[in-house]
């Protein structure tokens, strides 16, 4: 089961509860660029802020240069 709420442009809450996640861990929290994912027992939480593009990144997504400047 899965749930999905995003709340403007402030943030979005993905919940994700499926028993093929385990029991373990019993509390876990790792950053992943700007989100934060909270493990549950047989659960998932991953919190995304809302974030402004970065110009430069978005540039070299378009142009495949392999130097951001």
């Amino acid at each position: 089961m899965t749930f999905y709420f995003s709340y403007a442009k402030f943030f979005a809450l993905y919940i994700e509860i499926n028993y093929q996640l385990g029991v373990k861990p019993l509390f876990s929290m790792e950053k992943f660029r700007n989100e934060t994912i909270i493990g549950l027992p047989i659960a998932q939480i991953i919190f995304t802020p809302f974030e402004e593009p970065n110009d430069k990144a978005h540039t070299y997504y378009e142009t495949g240069n392999t130097t951001l400047s």
